[in-house]
């Protein structure tokens, strides 16, 4: 059994997940030492409280920090309890002390995260109910003051206008005018602009999300039914018909079906872990093609083979949104009795390291090019599909690649026309369940079980072909190698085509 979310945060997916029987907080039996569980999933927090409590919880992971600032465990605490509540005060008072010498946004302080401050405006506004303290209920008020001013930086700011992360600060906005300021006009203002963005957010005529972060597909339709309880609890409502959930919530479940590979996988897209699955369900040819042409309106290209032993996903990046990744025309190649061939190297990986922008955030973690000096550069991406096969065309300046995806009975082929101003760099990554074995400097194969695939390159002069070892991701903040393939390029125009057949057992 899980414990109820309290007042204020029902819109807060984690405040679903702490059990019943849980103590949040732990007693050592050196009483300055207490450990907090500011999430059921993540590690609990070791603090000393002789010591500086911000300090402490800056050296844990980021994501933990989160939750921690997000103060959401505060409210599953037992405030019946006098140690509880001194650990809670000793906490508040530390954190709000830190917080009045840097009361703006700061980058890479998660006590100013986003996500946080707008879970601790609501939970600020719920410890207003139930304590007494003057002393504390005055340093809660000037907080939710700094919080209110950061909230609006936050909201005027366009850097969230494709990111579920703007219904976070919108529930905190509508919180604070409605209980903290008392101002129901300003309340149905916020309201507005919730029910306004999610119909930007959500595509309804497909269900699907713009993030183009395939996890992020579900946990939005989550997000929508979270919001919309908060806000009848608040008595408001979703007035536009638009947003009937279960109508929101078929459409999404045929698309991502829709999108699924016959073995049920999902595509890694975005912050995704690679193996992310659906239970397999065959389509009637006509729905199937409906659907996957339903996909292409937010970038998502799906075909297969004539004989369904191939298929395919084109990824059309849409600018790299807070969830996506850098990705133009990045494939994803299913093969029967093989299953995953190219994959995605997914996401997300952990907050602050320099791999989650450096690697799994950029271009190379994907199988599609990379433009150097490719910086404040003006885009493009060009799709036809028929659903057997597909031509792309990614511009990048004054550099392009044209892509052809297609195949026969026993091959699928890659093949790739690069034009580029400077130098370039092409990359395959391949399932981690494949064994990737070099047979000469432009053929391979692969190995799953007793089942294999050749693989061959037919390369223009002056370009290098080289393996290495990737990165993916199979789980939130977990990183695995893979075998990867880099061809590599200069300055003018050249030709990359790959072909990928089926052998006979081995």
């Amino acid at each position: 059994m899980k414990k109820e979310p309290y007042k204020y945060v029902e819109w807060t997916k984690h405040a679903y997940d702490f059990p019943r029987d849980m103590s949040v907080i732990s007693f050592a039996k050196d009483t300055s030492k207490v450990s907090i569980t500011a999430h059921p999933h993540h590690p609990v927090i070791i603090l000393d409280l002789d010591k500086n409590i911000i300090e402490q919880v800056y050296k844990e992971p980021k994501s933990l920090q989160l939750y921690f600032f997000g103060l959401v465990w505060i409210g599953f605490c037992d405030f019946e309890k006098k140690d509880e509540v001194r650990v809670i005060k000793k906490i508040i008072f530390s954190l709000f002390d830190y917080a009045k010498d840097k009361p703006n946004l700061h980058k890479n302080e998660m006590i100013w995260d986003d996500h946080a401050l707008s879970e601790r405006a609501c939970v600020l506004l719920y410890l207003k109910d139930h304590f007494e303290d003057d002393e504390l209920l005055e340093v809660i008020d000037q907080h939710l003051h700094i919080l209110t001013l950061n909230l609006d930086i936050i909201i005027a700011s366009d850097k969230w206008k494709e990111n579920n992360h703007r219904i976070f600060h919108l529930c905190a906005k509508l919180c604070l005018e409605l209980v903290y300021k008392n101002d129901s006009l300003a309340a149905s203002f916020y309201m507005e602009k919730i029910e306004s963005f999610f119909l930007e957010l959500i595509d309804v005529e497909i269900g699907i999300a713009v993030e183009q972060a395939v996890a992020y597909y579900n946990f939005d339709i989550i997000l929508l039914k979270l919001v919309s309880s908060f806000v009848i609890n608040r008595d408001l409502s979703f007035r536009n018909p638009k947003l009937n959930i279960n109508d929101i919530e078929r459409k999404k479940n045929n698309h991502i079906l829709a999108l699924s590979f016959p073995n049920g996988e999902l595509p890694a897209s975005g912050d995704t872990p690679l193996g992310l699955k659906v239970k397999p369900k065959i389509l009637d040819e006509e729905d199937r093609k409906s659907f996957w042409k339903g996909l292409e309106r937010q970038g998502h290209y799906r075909g297969a083979s004539k004989n369904n032993k191939f298929h395919y996903h084109l990824l059309s990046h849409n600018e790299e949104s807070a969830h996506g990744h850098k990705s133009p025309l990045h494939i994803d190649l299913w093969a029967e009795d093989i299953g995953m061939v190219l994959v995605d190297s997914g996401g997300p990986y952990k907050y602050g390291d320099s791999l989650r922008y450096s690697w799994f955030r950029a271009s190379k973690a994907h199988n599609t090019v990379s433009f150097e000096d490719s910086v404040n550069c003006e885009e493009e991406i060009i799709v036809q599909n028929d659903h057997e096969a597909l031509k792309a065309v990614y511009t990048n300046n004054n550099s392009f690649i044209v892509r052809k995806l297609y195949s026969d009975d026993r091959s699928f082929f890659v093949n790739d026309f690069i034009k580029s101003e400077n130098d370039w760099c092409l990359n395959f990554h391949f399932s981690p369940d494949l064994v990737l074995k070099q047979i000469d400097d432009s053929s391979f194969e692969v190995f799953k079980n007793n089942k294999s695939l050749a693989i061959s390159f037919s390369l223009s002069n002056d370009i290098d072909l080289h393996v290495y070892g990737g990165y993916i991701t199979s789980g939130s903040g977990k990183k695995e190698l893979t075998s990867s393939i880099a061809i590599k390029g200069s300055l003018g125009i050249f030709e990359v085509n790959c072909r990928i057949t089926k052998n006979q057992e081995v």
